[in-house]
């Protein structure tokens, strides 16, 4: 196993990609790096001063273990990592994941519930910022914080630690359903710069430029109706900054196929977006006819994409039915 692979692999680490994978990627991550941690202990591969970076790879393989449902493995790793550092009472690390694990191998919502109480008992960490940021996202599960303490915390919390992709992805969900979608956008855009080839998180924002744009349509016809809407005499500005965003969502699913050409959600999201639209204002028609050719070759090529995927086996049968949803939906 190379330098390049225990670096690779410790950025995935680090930055917390591990929890956006697709779960044939996570499989294949999972199975990587087991294999490294193997190479490594037993030939002693790394130096006595790189010890650091077992560790922290032993903590990426209990991860995914977890994520990958190999609940037996990620207890191990956690054993092995207990044994470094101490217990939960004498590690804040180990507290933090043994709560992970609660959480992650208990049944909804009564995991949240066991993790949460388990935090409590080891209050000498309370103060501690890992600490602070789990019971928040404990509190948040389990309706226990509102959105805007829990966006006070997760920012409170970024502040310390920048490079924390999931929160960032946490805290741009919660704005999301807040319906702020410039700030949301903004906390996607910023996993970006940690990963620049995370492909589900151009998905991502495809998908939250999308629903920019439509709200902004429906905010300016002020109605439930959706006939009114199709039907509503929209201003020229609006019908711009309808398509600004929508073509920058466009623009997104693209960048997702691009680094990823398998993946089905990037597929479906241009497959959808590029289907004729259904409003009848005369100007949206007439503006999107002028890219009318080059969307319907788009919805085609997309079109084409998703049944290889199905055919080649690139998915799971999960997914192929959600494929077939897409392709048949009006």
């Amino acid at each position: 196993m190379s330098k390049e692979t225990k670096d690779r692999l410790l950025r995935v680490h680090s930055s917390g990609l591990y929890n956006n994978l697709s779960p044939e990627q996570a499989l294949s991550l999972y199975h990587e790096n087991k294999n490294f941690l193997n190479i490594a202990t037993s030939n002693l591969l790394l130096a006595q001063d790189s010890q650091k970076d077992i560790y922290d790879l032993t903590e990426l393989q209990f991860y995914l273990a977890l994520i990958t449902k190999n609940d037996t493995e990620a207890k191990m790793m956690l054993g092995r990592l207990t044994d470094k550092f101490g217990g939960y009472k004498k590690s804040q690390r180990i507290a933090v994941l043994r709560s992970v694990y609660i959480e992650a191998t208990g049944s909804q919502p009564k995991n949240y519930q066991e993790a949460s109480k388990f935090l409590e008992s080891v209050p000498q960490f309370g103060k501690k910022i890992n600490v602070i940021r789990r019971r928040t996202y404990l509190a948040s599960k389990l309706n226990n914080i509102d959105a805007n303490e829990y966006i006070k915390d997760l920012t409170s919390y970024l502040e310390v630690k920048p490079s924390d992709n999931e929160s960032w992805y946490e805290l741009s969900e919660v704005y999301l359903k807040l319906g702020n979608y410039t700030k949301s956008i903004y906390c996607l855009e910023q996993i970006l710069l940690c990963v620049p080839f995370a492909y589900n998180i151009y998905y991502k924002l495809g998908a939250v430029y999308q629903s920019y744009a439509y709200k902004i349509l429906y905010d300016f016809s002020d109605s439930n109706n959706a006939n009114k809407r199709e039907n509503f005499n929209y201003n020229q500005a609006t019908i711009d900054k309808f398509f600004n965003f929508f073509n920058l969502s466009l623009k997104h699913f693209l960048k997702s196929v691009e680094l990823c050409e398998s993946y089905y959600k990037g597929w479906s999201g241009i497959f959808i977006l590029t289907k004729p639209l259904k409003f009848k204002n005369k100007n949206l028609v007439s503006k999107f006819s002028e890219k009318n050719e080059q969307y319907s070759k788009l919805n085609i090529l997309a079109s084409q994409k998703l049944k290889e995927i199905i055919k080649k086996n690139w998915t799971s049968e999960e997914n192929k039915k959600l494929i077939e949803k897409v392709l048949t939906s009006e």
